[in-house]
């Protein structure tokens, strides 16, 4: 289980990737925290680390071409695979 530092890290990503009115480069900017908090995170191994950092360039992609479609599709995604 990752320490609080990267899960308060991984939401903030999550909720500004999801976020239209959020830039894009500011959500990039999260994305940089959480795979900070990840690589010091000593709890966390490189599996989940490679699949995390896949995952959420993905969001990153689809926020930089379609903006306001991310917003509606990663919430109903995120309800029913985030934990």
């Amino acid at each position: 289980m990752a320490n609080k530092i990267t899960l308060e890290d991984r939401e903030v990503f999550q909720e500004n990737v999801a976020a239209s009115w959020v830039p894009w480069n500011t959500s990039f900017n999260n994305f940089i925290d959480y795979l900070e908090s990840m690589k010091k995170d000593e709890t966390i191994d490189e599996i989940e680390i490679a699949y995390e950092t896949k995952r959420c360039a993905n969001l990153l992609m689809t926020k930089k071409i379609d903006p306001k479609g991310i917003s509606a599709s990663f919430c109903n995604w995120r309800k029913e695979f985030s934990t």
